[in-house]
């Protein structure tokens, strides 16, 4: 238990780190121009870290009206841009400002993504993957997002976020939470 309390505060203790240098290998920023739509994707997150109204909107024009969502924590997916935009803010809102991407794989098509992230749900620290799959850029359509997985562990971190999201979805379903 102790060594459990002593890791967790090392990990605090890193997550509170100033954020990286501009342009370092850690800052995300110095990540564009893999594809347009994980560009965008980028800019969505940093507008939600600094908490601003326009994040939401950016992220609805991120996601394809069918995208497909798979959570941490259900083996059936959840399908549709409302849903998914939900998830999203709801999973930001509870991460905070602990929520950080420390790695990012792109294949050389720049359709799919892995970004390796960490954050804290209550006291515990998680890592995980967001795994997103981006849409054919056209003339007319920029990429969106169209699969969006998401893997975290340690399992009680998988279980505490169900739970949290269960509650909240609940809350904004039956009209008692702010949309």
């Amino acid at each position: 238990e102790e060594r459990g309390r002593q890791a967790l505060e090392t990990y605090r203790s890193e997550l509170e780190r100033a954020p990286p240098a501009p342009g370092s290998a850690a800052d995300f920023r110095s990540w564009r121009g893999a594809g347009a739509g994980l560009d965008a994707w980028h800019d969505a997150v940093e507008e939600a870290s600094r908490g601003a109204e326009s994040a939401l909107q950016q992220l609805a024009a991120l996601l394809h009206e069918d995208v497909v969502f798979h959570p941490p924590s259900y083996w059936k997916a959840r399908r549709g841009k409302m849903l998914a935009a939900l998830i999203l803010r709801e999973v930001g809102q509870k991460f905070g400002s602990s929520f950080r991407y420390h790695r990012q794989m792109v294949d050389a098509t720049g359709t799919t993504a892995c970004l390796e992230f960490s954050a804290m749900v209550d006291e515990i620290p998680v890592q995980g993957v967001d795994l997103i799959r981006f849409s054919e850029a056209t003339p007319d359509t920029p990429q969106q997002i169209v699969e969006f997985k998401v893997m975290v562990r340690p399992p009680e971190a998988a279980l505490r976020l169900k739970d949290y999201m269960k509650r909240r979805l609940q809350e904004v379903m039956s009209g008692g939470g702010k949309l």
